[in-house]
């Protein structure tokens, strides 16, 4: 990032999440960032540990093949770390991304099969409320979790993602879409 830069992307500010000064010069309500319970993947290594160990068929996962699930495998004996565990399995083929992607769903069960249709609304603009209305009718779109048992992934997912930090709520139960006009 260049020093003259106004924004960061979402990608800098995770990576930079304990960095106080760069939070205050990037987001406006940088106090509520600060303040607000942290997770890590150190704090989830240890469930996703246990998913890989005691899953018979890791190809059950979404998108894991034969040749991901070896090299998973093999990997986890000899890592003690998330990062560690990524850059062994990573290659040429099998970006670090696509890898963390992938171990992803195996810490949140993602199978293929339960993997919801629909489109989940987080928030828009009027000009994103035009384009969602032409969208209604030709794609499924849920506003409010828990509205629907399409989203039970999502559910899993989040009652994972507690499992990092006691002291998160519920992030997505009943929730709405943030309306910016």
């Amino acid at each position: 990032m260049s020093a003259n830069q106004e924004f960061a992307s979402a990608t800098a500010l995770r990576q930079n999440l304990d960095q106080p000064g760069f939070l205050k010069k990037f987001t406006p309500a940088h106090h509520l960032i600060e303040a607000a319970p942290k997770v890590t993947w150190s704090d989830l290594f240890p469930y996703l540990r246990y998913q890989i160990v005691t899953c018979p068929d890791l190809t059950d996962f979404y998108q894991v093949n034969q040749e991901l699930a070896v090299r998973i495998r093999v990997a986890l004996k000899s890592s003690e770390t998330i990062e560690e565990l990524v850059e062994q399995v990573a290659t040429k083929r099998y970006t670090k991304a696509r890898v963390r992607r992938l171990l992803t769903y195996i810490l949140v069960g993602a199978r293929q099969e339960e993997l919801p249709s629909g489109v989940h609304i987080l928030g828009f603009s009027e000009q994103g409320r035009q384009h969602l209305s032409k969208l209604k009718g030709k794609v499924e779109l849920v506003s409010r979790i828990g509205k629907e048992p399409w989203n039970s992934l999502t559910q899993q997912a989040d009652k994972v993602y507690q499992l990092g930090n006691p002291v998160l709520r519920e992030q997505n139960f009943g929730r709405v879409p943030l309306i910016l006009l």
